[in-house]
C-alpha cells in the first residue's frame, strides 16, 4: 500500500470533462502541491498503465472531499469506489481508482519497508523456516504483486483491544465488508483454492489500552499489528504501526516478518477460534522434553521462545517457529492411551488447528 495517496471520491471521464487536469479526492489525502503522483485503478495498474503528473495545488476542504489539479490532463477514464446515492467510500460496485505519491521515497519495487520506501510491505523473508515444519511451501508470486491506493487510519477502525494482548473484539456494529471488497477488487488470482491474498498497509486509528508490545523497550501500544479473515483468506499487516513503536530497522524488520508468519497462520486455523486462534505454549524448538503423556501442556514462561501464534511473544527476534502441538494434531487432540491434549506418532481425534494431520499425503504420495 502506498505510504502516501488517497481515494478518488467521483468518476473521472476524459473525454467529457472541464478541465481535464483536475480530479477529486476524499479529504483525507495525505498529498501536497509539488508533489508527483500516479493515477491509476485495478486494471491500469501503478506499476503498469497509470498516469504521473504533478500536482500543482490541492484546494480547501469541501463536503468530504478536495479537488486536486494536475500538471497536465488525463488521457483515461477512472471510475471511484464509492456508493451512486450516498458517495461513501464501500467498494461495493467492483471498481476502484486512486492516487499514489511517488516523489521524495524510493518508488522501485519490492523495497520491504526499507527507510525510504514509498510502500508499506508485508515481509515473507522468514516464512520459509515457519512453514517448512509443517511441509507446507509459500511461494510469493511477483506475478500479482504491486501497489494499491493508501487507506486513512479511521479505514481501519473496527476493533476494541481489551486489556490483556489476547483479548479484542470487533465493535458492535461494525462492518468489515469494504475490507473484503476492497480485496476483491486490488487482488489478482480470486476463487482459487490455493491463494492466501497478503497486504502491507499503515495504521489503525488509536484504540483502547493494549499490553502488546511489539519491540523490545517500547510502552505498550493502542494498535493492532495484524488482522487475518479466513473466509476469504486475506490478511493486512500493520507494518505503519510496528515501525511507529519498533527502535531499529533490524527490530522493524524482525516484527514485520514475525507478524506476517503469525497471521498466515491464522488461515490455516490454527488453534480454535474460541481462543481467538492462539496458543499460549511455546515454540517447538524451545522444549523438546514434552510427551504424550504430558497433560496438561504448559504455557509458555519464556517469551523469547513462545509459538508463533502466542500474541505474547516477543516479535522483535527471529525465532518464528510453531508449536508442535498446531503443526501436526492440533488442540485438543488425543492419541491412544493418553490424556487429551497430546500428539504422538499419529493422531487417533486430530484437534482444532493443526496445519497438516499425519494422515495428510504428501507430494508424489498415493492418497
Amino acid at each position: 500500500m502506498f505510504r502516501k495517496g488517497g481515494m478518488l471520491a467521483a468518476d473521472f471521464d476524459h473525454s467529457n470533462c472541464s478541465p481535464c487536469n483536475e480530479i477529486e479526492l476524499f479529504d483525507w489525502t495525505n498529498i501536497a502541491d509539488n508533489d508527483s503522483i500516479v493515477i491509476f485503478d485495478s486494471q491500469n495498474t501503478a506499476e503498469s498503465g497509470g498516469e504521473i503528473r504533478t500536482v500543482t495545488d490541492v484546494s480547501s476542504p469541501s463536503g468530504g472531499k478536495v479537488t486536486v489539479t494536475l500538471s497536465s490532463n488525463l488521457g483515461k477514464d477512472y471510475i471511484a469506489s464509492i456508493h451512486p446515492e450516498t458517495g461513501a467510500l464501500d467498494f461495493a460496485y467492483g471498481n476502484s481508482a486512486g492516487v499514489g505519491v511517488l516523489s521524495g521515497c524510493d518508488s522501485t519495487s519490492n523495497q520491504i519497508n526499507a527507510s525510504n520506501s514509498c510502500y508499506y510491505e508485508a515481509d515473507m523473508r522468514a516464512i520459509e523456516k515457519t512453514y517448512n515444519d509443517a511441509y507446507v511451501e509459500i511461494y510469493g508470486l511477483r506475478n500479482g504483486m504491486g501497489a494499491v491506493p493508501y487507506l486513512p487510519p479511521a479505514f481501519f477502525n473496527g476493533f476494541d483491544v481489551g486489556a490483556e494482548c489476547t483479548t479484542g473484539a470487533v465493535k458492535p456494529g461494525y462492518d468489515f465488508s469494504p475490507w473484503f471488497k476492497f480485496s476483491w477488487i486490488w487482488f489478482k488470482n480470486h476463487g482459487a483454492e490455493n491463494y492466501l491474498w497478503l497486504g502491507g498497509v499503515g495504521t489503525t486509528a488509536p484504540l483502547d489500552f493494549d499490553n502488546c508490545k511489539i519491540c523490545s523497550g517500547n510502552n505498550p501500544a493502542p494498535q493492532i499489528w495484524g488482522l487475518a479473515w479466513q473466509p476469504t483468506r486475506q490478511s493486512f499487516i500493520f507494518s505503519g504501526a510496528i515501525e511507529a513503536y519498533c527502535g531499529s530497522s533490524t527490530q522493524t524488520a524482525n516484527a514485520v516478518q514475525g507478524t506476517t508468519c503469525h497471521e498466515n497462520g491464522h488461515q490455516f486455523y490454527v488453534n480454535p477460534l474460541d481462543l481467538q486462534g492462539h496458543d499460549a505454549r511455546c515454540q517447538w524448538t524451545f522444549d523438546n522434553t514434552l510427551t504424550c503423556s504430558t497433560s496438561p501442556i504448559p504455557e509458555c514462561a519464556v517469551p523469547a521462545s513462545a509459538c508463533i501464534m502466542n500474541p505474547e511473544r516477543e516479535r522483535w527476534d527471529t525465532k518464528h517457529r510453531f508449536d508442535i502441538w498446531d503443526l501436526f494434531c492440533g488442540w485438543g487432540s488425543s492419541c491412544s492411551g493418553t490424556t487429551p491434549p497430546g500428539c504422538c506418532e499419529g493422531c487417533d481425534t486430530p484437534g482444532d488447528g493443526s496445519i497438516r494431520h499425519f494422515t495428510d499425503t504428501f507430494e508424489g504420495e498415493a492418497p
